[in-house]
């Protein structure tokens, strides 16, 4: 076996291969025995069929089979064995398909090779890449303190009715005569006093209490037809065409009470630290806040360091080798015209993968392991049931549960098991990049901050059609090399 390697340019090369008998005759003589002994011919014994016999009827056959298995495994060799690093797998020459196996023992493959471009990640050599910092001053902290004063609140039940109150009622549609149709539209409902769009119904409403009817139009007391639909419990449709009035008794009276800034709000919302002042509180608070925002810094740091990457990285590549090999990779079902057409998005997915490649080579720990899936899958069911008393979560037994729980899921639920790699990787690769690359940092307004995020889901949506052509090129040279060599048997 003589195989040489060179390339036509940067991009682009051919690996020669020269195939002697040698190289296949022990296999080959090894199978034709194996056929010779399960043989079963007329007039002849079972395994007794000459050796000339089977191998007039199965020789041409077997010769393209062990040649095929020979130049498969050989070309892999060869290119893992001298570190080529390729886009897609070797294409076979079509000069060469017309060999003939019934006369020759001896043969010469050519292959066309598209060669990967050079990737630079050195992550710590890159330039500064602008950090954002949202300074959280009082007037940022005093929303996320607001919202923990409501989140803390509690509904307070009242006597009679306020415009800020918030009431519960049973609703009735009412018959020509005023009378609640025991066969009509029926509904129990709460509603916001302040939501009620008549003015003068509202009005009606301020100072009533628990057992009062009033009789109401629905279209009339609120914004739409989808808001009587809700409140009386039937389909938009059927409200749009509602001419009945309806009653509706209050049943209940409640004011909804915001948290009291004191100790015991405190207490709730940091069980475990000791907060004795309000400034102690803010201080505590405004570290949650940051890390709020810091989370969102990261993200747009990672996103910035890895867009730089593909700016300073041109990243050529073969594109006349990739278009051929698209149109013999998808079995010529995507037709010439249509990867001429689709090429540019697969280009920039390609491009994309050969960075994440180069990245995950440099720095192993992005990699993201079926066990790290299982794991991440098995804490979050262990999260749902640990507030089970009937499970004992500190238990050997209760793992196992959680883990054939979380392999069960997985083996049904695939794209979660993709999904939950997708997340760990986005993880794990922002903290890369905030963790090497250098940082020029520049203070934002939270406000700043939302725009610059919303600006980047934009991008990230015009993008999505990137993923579609997306090929893991990284193992595509182990593809089976068998080629469909066309033979001429003589089937004497």
């Amino acid at each position: 076996m003589n195989i040489t390697h060179e390339t036509t340019d940067t991009l682009n090369g051919v690996i020669k291969m020269e195939v002697s008998q040698e190289d296949y005759q022990e296999q080959y003589q090894k199978e034709l025995r194996e056929l010779r002994r399960k043989a079963v011919m007329p007039g002849f014994r079972p395994g007794k069929v000459p050796a000339s016999i089977i191998e007039k009827k199965y020789g041409t056959a077997l010769v393209v089979e062990e040649v095929n298995k020979v130049v498969s495994t050989s070309l892999e060799n060869y290119i893992r064995d001298n570190n080529l690093n390729l886009l897609g797998y070797p294409l076979a020459r079509p000069d060469d398909t017309n060999v003939d196996f019934t006369r020759d023992r001896s043969f010469v493959f050519s292959f066309d090779i598209g060669i990967a471009p050079e990737v630079n990640v050195d992550l710590e050599s890159l330039e500064p890449i602008e950090k954002f910092d949202v300074k959280v001053d009082d007037a940022t902290l005093q929303p996320f303190i607001d919202r923990a004063l409501d989140d803390q609140g509690r509904f307070v039940e009242k006597e009679n009715i306020e415009a800020d109150h918030f009431i519960e009622i049973q609703i009735g549609e009412l018959d020509k005569d005023g009378i609640v149709d025991t066969d009509g539209i029926s509904n129990e409902t709460r509603i916001e006093v302040n939501k009620i769009t008549d003015e003068s119904f509202r009005e009606k409403l301020i100072g009533s209490s628990v057992g009062q009817s009033f009789e109401f139009d629905p279209l009339k007391i609120t914004a739409d037809a989808a808001a009587a639909a809700k409140l009386l419990g039937i389909d938009e449709e059927d409200a749009e065409n509602i001419s009945a009035n309806f009653n509706m008794e209050i049943t209940k009276i409640e004011h909804f009470e915001e948290a009291k800034y004191d100790q015991d709000f405190f207490s709730a919302i940091f069980p475990n630290d000791q907060i004795n002042t309000e400034e102690e509180f803010k201080e505590r608070m405004r570290q949650e806040v940051k890390r709020y925002y810091d989370n969102d810094t990261k993200h747009l740091f990672s996103r910035r360091a890895f867009d730089h990457l593909i700016e300073i990285n041109d990243m050529p590549l073969p594109d006349a080798f990739l278009k051929k090999w698209l149109f013999v990779n998808n079995d010529e079902k995507w037709s010439k015209e249509q990867i001429e057409k689709d090429y540019e998005k697969y280009r920039r997915a390609m491009k994309l993968q050969l960075l994440q490649d180069a990245l995950l080579k440099k720095y192993p720990e992005l990699a993201v392991s079926d066990h790290d899936v299982r794991n991440e899958i098995m804490n979050q069911f262990k999260g749902y049931f640990s507030g089970n008393p009937n499970m004992d979560n500190q238990s050997a037994e209760f793992d196992q549960q959680m883990m054939s729980i979380a392999d069960n899921y997985l083996e049904k639920n695939k794209q979660e098991g993709d999904r939950m790699r997708d997340q760990i990787y986005n993880v794990r690769i922002t903290e890369l990049m905030n963790k090497h690359v250098q940082q020029k940092v520049e203070e934002i307004t939270p406000d700043e901050l939302k725009e610059k995020v919303s600006e980047l889901s934009e991008s990230d949506h015009e993008h999505d059609d990137d993923h579609e052509h997306e090929h893991d090129h990284e193992h595509d040279h182990e593809h089976d090399h068998e080629h469909d060599h066309e033979h001429h048997d003589d089937d004497k």
